[in-house]
């Protein structure tokens, strides 16, 4: 009985090593999140490409959405109100980030001067924006904002009644996003 005894512990050791060789490691993947984007704009967004690292869907919510935490994107054609920001900044201490995306305009091939005045508002053309909830961004919000701001500027182009923003606008949008030092070289940008 004693040598059966002293047998299994001589080949104990070796057991424990073919058996920790054969079992597969194991890895843990963390599963990709889709982010809900909100779509207040009247803007049909089903043909927009997508984002395959960072994937997310378009539904119809409004200010109460963002407002209430529901989501944390909103694509609006307007601009907040005076008591619709101060609601929110009630809410959530702080104010949400503020990127122009495109303008509802067919004017082609526009000068710099017909983009200032379209894009500033002065001309009367909706301006298509994103808010963004978020007092520090994180890597999904990032990329889906430069998505928005720079990516799909060419399928905003291909839109009827859409105009892409200027260069100028989307390193403003780098700007608010954190992503770009401001210059102040013949003014803002």
């Amino acid at each position: 009985m004693m040598k059966k005894i002293m047998l299994c512990l001589l080949f104990l050791p070796f057991t424990s090593v073919l058996y920790a060789q054969s079992v597969e490691p194991v890895v843990l993947v963390e599963p990709i999140v889709e982010t809900v984007i909100a779509n207040n704009s009247g803007i049909d967004f089903s043909s927009l490409p997508a984002l395959a690292e960072h994937p997310f869907v378009i539904r119809d919510a409004s200010f109460e959405s963002m407002n209430n935490a529901e989501i944390s994107l909103l694509l609006s054609n307007k601009k907040w109100t005076d008591e619709q920001m101060a609601d929110y900044k009630q809410s959530h201490q702080h104010s949400p980030l503020l990127l122009t995306i495109a303008a509802f305009s067919d004017l082609k091939d526009a000068s710099m001067e017909q983009q200032a005045e379209i894009f500033s508002g002065r001309a009367g053309d909706q301006i298509l924006y994103l808010y963004i909830m978020a007092l520090k961004l994180g890597p999904q919000q990032e990329a889906l904002a430069l998505h928005f701001s720079e990516t799909v500027q060419p399928w905003f182009e291909e839109q009827n009644l859409l105009m892409a923003i200027p260069e100028r606008l989307q390193e403003r949008n780098r700007v608010v996003l954190g992503l770009l030092a401001p210059q102040f070289v013949d003014g803002y940008k």
